[in-house]
């Protein structure tokens, strides 16, 4: 049981770090010159981990706007992170899903045991 609480626990870290870069995000969507931090989630033997790459803030000058979302010389795209945090709500509820379930198990095994 011990690797479904380490996969679960991963699994919540994850989650809560991707949804607090795609926070920041928002958050800074209207801040000039702010730069989007990219959540990067991988696998590892031991459950899923995010790094976050935060690139520099761009200084804000004359420069026409590359996007309709680019309008303060930021590279914010307000869909994508409104989508990426709701993608991150749903991995929360799985980890936990799987958190219960192996606590549910556990404690099935243990009534049987005694």
């Amino acid at each position: 049981m011990i690797p479904a609480f380490t996969y679960g626990l991963a699994g919540l870290k994850a989650a809560r770090t991707s949804f607090a870069a795609r926070s920041q995000n928002i958050v800074n969507a209207y801040t000039p010159g702010y730069q989007a931090a990219e959540p990067i989630q991988t696998a590892t033997p031991n459950g899923p981990i995010v790094t976050v790459n935060q690139p520099p803030a761009n200084q804000v000058t004359g420069t026409q706007p590359q996007a309709p979302l680019d309008l303060l010389g930021n590279n914010v795209n307000l869909p994508e992170e409104v989508v990426g945090s709701k993608l991150a709500e749903i991995s929360y509820k799985a980890s936990l899903a799987v958190l219960k379930t192996a606590s549910e198990i556990e404690e099935e095994t243990l009534d049987l045991l005694a």
